[in-house]
C-alpha cells in the first residue's frame, strides 16, 4: 500500500503554465498578496540590481555601485536586509547581525524603504541616536523608496527581505518575512562555495544544506547563457521539473519544454513520479496541444492550439472555458465554481483586455476592466439588489486608491497623495503626505505635519 502523500513540485514562481496568454512572468512584477517570489527573485536578479539609493549623507547612487565602493570584506558574501519601519522585530533582526558577529565577517547592507515623510523622519531619528555608531559600527545603510524595492527586489511591499549574494554580487538565496535561522548558515555555505548561484540544495524541512550533504533532498540547478535561463529541480537526484526561459526586454518567456511531475512515496519511502504536464513553448506560446493532469489522474486542462480550452477541478467539474486561436486565448472566457458562473472576461491574442464581470450565487457583484493584462479603470461593486455600493479606480500606477466620494477618490503614488475623477484624471495634484475621502465637498489633507481641508478644486478651505 502506498503512502498517500502527494506533492506538486512545479517551480514556485509567479507564473501560470496553463495561462491563456503568453506563458511568462514580468521582470518587474506588481505587488500581489499571498505570492512567494523567492525563486522568481533569484531567477531575475542574477546580480544585485542597480536600484537607485541614497547613502546617509544624501548622495544619490545605485545599490550595486554603493556596495562595490563601500564593502569592507573583499571576497566575502553580501547580505542585503530591507526594512520600512523600526518595529521591535525589525530592530532586533538588525541588532542580531551585530550580536552574532556577522557584520564583522560579512558585508551587510541595510536598505531602508521610505514610504512617506514619517518613515523618512523615523530614519533620521534612528541614525541620530548617540548609540547608533556603537550598536551598528559594521553595518552599511542606504535608503530608497518602497516602490524601488518592490520593483527591483520583488519584495511584494513586505519586509524584511534577506538576500544573500556571493562576492561577485550574484544572487544565491533570499527569504522574505523573517530570519528563520538560516541566514548565518547560508552565508557560511556561500563563503565556502558549498552553495552557489548555479546550485542550491535543501533538506526535507526546506533548510539550506551543502550541495554535497547526504541530507540534501531538494536541489535547484540554474543555467544562464546570455538571455536564456534554465531551471531544473531534483528530488533525491531525480529530475522532477524542468523549464527554460528567454528574456525579452522586460519579460521572461517560456521557451522550450516545460515538464513537471507529482511525486508519491511507496511503502519503502521510495519516490514514485506521476506526470503532471509536458508542454512545448516557443517564445511563450505553446507549439502543440496538450493535456495536464492532477495527482489523482483527473484531467486538469485540455489545451488545443485552436479550439476550446477546458479546465477542471480535481472532481472533474468545469472551471474555465474559452476559445484558443494559434495557441493563445482569443475571445470571451468563463470561470465556474461548483457549476456556478463566477467570472467573465476576454482575451485578445493572449492579452487580457476589455470588461469583466464577477458573480456570486448568480448575482453580479463587480464590474470593471482589464487593459494589457492588468486591472485598469473604474470598478463598481454591487449589493444583492443590484445597487452600486462602492466605486474605485484600478491601476498599477498607484499603490493605494480610495473609494469615490463626491465624484473624487484619493490616490497614492511615490509616497504622496492626490485625487482623481472617474475618468482617471488627476484633478488635484499628488502632493500631500496624507489624504482622506471627500465628505460634503471637503477632504482633510496633511502636508509637513499640518492638517487642513480642501475643496473639490484643491483649494484650501479657511
Amino acid at each position: 500500500m502506498k503512502t498517500i502523500i502527494y506533492f506538486l513540485l512545479i517551480l514556485a514562481i509567479n507564473l501560470n503554465a496553463n495561462s491563456q496568454g503568453l506563458a511568462s512572468f514580468s521582470k518587474y512584477p506588481p505587488p500581489e498578496d499571498g505570492v512567494n517570489f523567492d525563486l522568481q527573485r533569484e531567477i531575475i536578479n542574477n546580480y544585485i540590481p542597480e536600484i537607485p539609493v541614497e547613502n546617509l549623507n544624501g548622495k544619490t547612487t545605485t545599490l550595486a555601485t554603493f556596495i562595490k565602493k563601500n564593502i569592507k570584506y573583499v571576497g566575502k558574501p553580501i547580505l542585503l536586509v530591507t526594512t520600512n519601519s523600526f518595529c521591535n522585530r525589525c530592530i532586533q533582526s538588525i541588532k542580531n547581525m551585530s550580536k552574532k558577529g556577522l557584520a564583522e565577517k560579512y558585508n551587510i547592507i541595510v536598505i531602508y524603504e521610505i514610504t512617506d515623510t514619517r518613515t523618512d523622519d523615523g530614519l533620521k531619528e534612528f541614525i541620530n541616536k548617540k548609540e547608533f555608531n556603537k550598536e551598528y559600527p559594521d553595518l552599511l545603510f542606504v535608503k530608497t523608496t518602497q516602490g524601488n524595492s518592490a520593483k527591483y527586489l520583488i519584495t511584494n511591499n513586505g519586509t524584511p527581505l534577506f538576500l544573500i549574494a556571493d562576492s561577485n554580487l550574484r544572487s544565491v538565496y533570499s527569504s522574505l518575512g523573517y530570519d528563520d535561522g538560516s541566514i548565518e548558515t547560508v552565508l557560511e555555505l556561500v563563503e565556502n562555495q558549498l552553495t552557489t548561484r548555479e546550485k542550491i540544495s535543501y533538506d526535507k524541512l526546506v533548510k539550506v544544506v551543502p550541495n554535497n550533504d547526504k541530507n540534501a533532498y531538494y536541489t535547484y540547478e540554474f543555467t544562464e547563457n546570455d538571455n536564456k535561463r534554465m531551471v531544473k529541480m531534483f528530488v533525491k537526484n531525480k529530475l522532477i521539473n524542468n523549464i527554460s526561459y528567454i528574456f525579452n526586454e522586460t519579460t521572461y518567456l517560456f521557451d522550450g519544454i516545460f515538464e513537471s511531475n507529482y511525486i508519491t512515496y511507496d511503502e519503502d519511502s521510495n519516490i514514485v513520479m506521476k506526470p503532471a504536464s509536458k508542454i512545448e513553448y516557443k517564445e511563450g506560446v505553446p507549439t502543440k496541444s496538450y493535456t495536464s493532469y492532477y495527482a489523482n489522474g483527473q484531467k486538469e486542462t485540455v489545451y488545443p492550439l485552436n479550439g476550446t480550452l477546458l479546465s477542471y477541478d480535481e472532481e472533474g467539474m468545469l472551471v474555465t472555458t474559452g476559445p484558443v486561436k494559434d495557441g493563445l486565448g482569443d475571445g470571451v472566457y468563463k470561470k465556474y465554481n461548483k457549476g456556478l458562473l463566477i467570472h467573465e472576461f476576454s482575451y485578445e491574442k493572449g492579452v487580457l483586455n476589455g470588461p469583466y464581470t464577477s458573480y456570486q450565487s448568480g448575482v453580479v457583484i463587480t464590474k470593471g476592466f482589464y487593459k494589457d493584462n492588468e486591472y485598469y479603470g473604474l470598478q463598481k461593486d454591487y449589493d444583492k439588489e443590484g445597487s452600486i455600493v462602492f466605486e474605485t479606480w484600478r491601476s498599477i500606477n498607484y499603490t493605494e486608491v480610495g473609494k469615490f466620494a463626491n465624484e473624487l477618490a484619493f490616490v497614492k503614488k511615490d509616497g504622496r497623495y492626490g485625487y482623481i475623477n472617474k475618468k482617471g484624471e488627476e484633478v488635484i495634484p499628488i502632493q500631500y503626505d496624507e489624504a482622506k475621502e471627500f465628505k460634503n465637498g471637503f477632504a482633510k489633507v496633511t502636508i509637513n505635519g499640518k492638517e487642513f481641508y480642501i475643496n473639490k478644486f484643491g483649494e484650501k478651505s479657511e
